[in-house]
């Protein structure tokens, strides 16, 4: 399956979101080291994949069990919060740097990314709390704003994506890719994946 534009899967917590998202043609999975699970509930899964790259997903400060995790799982990418001190991770690894723009003012933002840009290969603009229509209405950000950043900055989107907003989104923002979020299972191997299925079935390219 080909997809429009690059997709990472995020914060899976089980097997049958990794082998969904795995099935529709992602770029990355990431797994959260603050959701519970654990180092070998994360190799447990990982195993069952192919064609994927791995992210493991880290929020705060690096910890000690963070380490642990990145030196056994040895994943493709480590994401962490764009504050976050990596001077201490002694294996090169590529970083994908999260930032919420929320709360800050074009010149802020810029001036962060700009300070980051060479420490990491991406961001993730997070603005999972917003849709498409919060933007029109420039809350937080109008996509004018939103458009040069991405223009600027290699950047994954994050937002509140709908079916019938998907497709005006990427064709006008042009992000490299977007964030979709995995969720629990309704009992062990099974859930619904109604909502992902439309707005996958809108990305997918026919062969």
């Amino acid at each position: 399956m080909f997809l429009k534009t690059k997709v990472k899967a995020d914060s899976i917590t089980n097997l049958t979101d990794a082998r969904y998202f795995a099935a529709a043609g992602v770029e990355w999975i990431g797994f959260s080291l603050t959701s519970g699970m654990s180092i070998e509930d994360i190799q447990a899964i990982i195993e069952w994949l192919d064609g994927v790259k791995i992210v493991l997903e880290i929020s705060g400060e690096l910890t000690t069990s963070d380490y642990e995790a990145i030196e056994t799982i040895h994943p493709d990418f480590i994401q962490v919060d764009i504050h976050c001190n990596l001077e201490n991770i002694h294996e090169p690894i590529p970083v994908i740097k999260k930032i919420d723009p929320s709360k800050m003012d074009m010149k802020s933002l810029t001036t962060l990314l700009e300070e980051n840009v060479d420490s990491c290969d991406g961001f993730v603009i997070d603005l999972a709390l917003y849709s498409w229509d919060d933007l029109l209405d420039n809350n937080p950000i109008s996509p004018e704003d939103l458009n040069k950043i991405i223009k600027g900055y290699s950047c994954l989107l994050k937002l509140s994506f709908t079916g019938e907003d998907i497709n005006k989104i990427i064709n006008r923002l042009q992000p490299d890719g977007i964030c979709l979020e995995g969720s629990s299972e309704e009992k062990v191997g099974y859930k619904s994946f109604e909502s992902l299925d439309e707005l996958l079935e809108i990305l997918t390219i026919d062969e």
